[in-house]
């Protein structure tokens, strides 16, 4: 909830990208009030993947190199521009850049030793 509280509530149906439908919430004041707020569940209730996606959630915390394989920093958090996801990724300083994610500038993803390459462009770093 925006407000810091919990609440617990049963998602009945939901259409991609992001509108769900819950249980108990019949008009658009309740609905008003879950704006903002986290939406969690278990990974075992997620829809199985193809082998060439993955969750972001299975890349936080994964360290950022380039493509010499220079440190850059570690993936922190994730969020939009509108356009494509973003990777919050904190250096090594304590600073905060972002990365769009796309096939252009994430070179690759090693899942088993933990780190994602990126295309360091020139003024990035």
């Amino acid at each position: 909830m925006p407000d810091g509280s919990q609440k617990q509530v049963i998602v009945k149906d939901f259409l991609l990208p992001n509108r769900f439908f819950f249980e108990g919430i019949t008009n658009k004041n309740d609905a008003d009030k879950l704006k903002a707020a986290k939406v969690y569940t278990q990974a075992s209730n997620l829809p199985k993947l193809n082998d060439d996606e993955y969750y972001l959630s299975e890349i936080e915390n994964f360290l950022v190199v380039d493509e010499e394989k220079n440190s850059l920093g570690t993936i922190v958090a994730f969020s939009s521009n509108g356009y494509q996801d973003l990777l919050e990724i904190k250096n090594n300083k304590g600073d905060v850049f972002y990365v769009p994610l796309v096939k252009e500038l994430v070179v690759s993803i090693d899942f088993d030793k933990q780190f994602v390459v990126i295309k360091a462009l020139e003024g990035w770093f």
